[in-house]
């Protein structure tokens, strides 16, 4: 169901009020880590914490509900919290402000009408108008000309994939706008065209979900950004996407080529959460798949790792 509700910040079009929901109660877990006392744990805490994973997880699902003060608010945080003179008062101020946006939107989310989640069908392209809003948010902000080409609208998803899919693609995405995508002078100084591509792919194939991303920048071969930046924040890198995937017991995996771009690839095996009638697309019989994106060969697990490629599994959660 789609609507229109009056926000803080600015009027929002609501691509999906149940998804949103979700969001909001999650954000709401964060509430009792943001009190003075434990906001002045948190910033002597060993990086990266859950709860710090978590915090930048929220910034970048807000810039994709266009929550534009709740994203300014928590990302305002992190750095505070990345800067070692910042004072405790500080930090309690600024966690105090996104405590308070957070309860203002949990105050509001509760008037809003939800559909029944027992006839919910849900979609890969369900999450592609969030994704372009952060998308194009972050070429804004970094001056960088992007396009999102976007195949696999149709492919069907259990309804409880959508968020833990949603926050790995929200930092992939960001990242590449940030680490990947050459600024327009840049990429025409190298012979490519000033707009960068970006290709996302989802389909079914054997007993999982594969979720591809391409670009076309300079190729990322770490793990980790190497400064903090206003996208891609403290260098967390792939630990949010390990984090995002986790209860799906999903994986993830880097192939870069310098020069010519990086591609992300994420794999979701059905019999962690799917039914038959979720994706019917599914066939549990088969745990070896062909990558229906680049034709090689690929085991789910202990895969030998490729040639300049950066390898990230998520252990499947207690």
């Amino acid at each position: 169901m789609n609507g229109m509700i009056s926000w803080a910040e600015r009027d929002i079009v609501l691509d999906d009020p149940e998804l949103l929901a979700d969001f909001i109660a999650q954000a709401s877990e964060l509430l009792p880590h943001l009190t003075p006392h434990a906001i002045e744990r948190l910033a002597i805490a060993p990086a990266p914490s859950p709860i710090a994973l978590s915090l930048h997880a929220l910034r970048g699902t807000a810039g994709f509900f266009g929550l534009q003060g709740l994203c300014d608010a928590a990302s305002t945080l992190e750095r505070r919290l990345g800067d070692a003179d910042a004072s405790p008062a500080v930090l309690a101020i600024e966690a105090a402000r996104l405590a308070m946006r957070i309860e203002l939107l949990r105050v509001r989310i509760i008037s809003l009408p939800q559909p029944a989640r027992a006839s919910r069908t849900a979609r890969f392209g369900d999450l592609v108008p969030g994704l372009q809003r952060v998308l194009g948010d972050c070429a804004a902000l970094l001056g960088r000309r992007i396009r999102l080409s976007v195949e696999g609208h149709a492919t069907r998803l259990a309804p409880a994939w959508l968020a833990p899919l949603r926050d790995a693609l929200v930092q992939l995405l960001r990242n590449a706008a940030d680490h990947g995508i050459e600024p327009p002078g840049e990429r025409r100084a190298l012979g490519k065209p000033e707009t960068g591509q970006l290709v996302l792919r989802a389909t079914h194939a054997g007993d999982m979900l594969f979720i591809a991303l391409e670009d076309d920048g300079r190729g990322v071969v770490a793990d980790r950004a190497p400064h903090p930046s206003p996208v891609s924040g403290l260098g967390l890198g792939l630990d949010i996407v390990r984090h995002a995937l986790a209860p799906l017991d999903g994986e993830v995996e880097l192939h870069s080529s310098p020069g010519r771009g990086t591609r992300a690839m994420l794999r979701i095996p059905h019999a962690r959460l799917a039914r038959a009638d979720d994706c019917p697309e599914v066939s549990s019989s088969c745990l070896q798949t062909q990558d229906p994106f680049s034709g090689r060969r690929s085991r789910r697990r202990n895969p030998a790792p490729p040639a300049r490629s950066s390898r990230a599994a998520t252990p499947a959660p207690p």
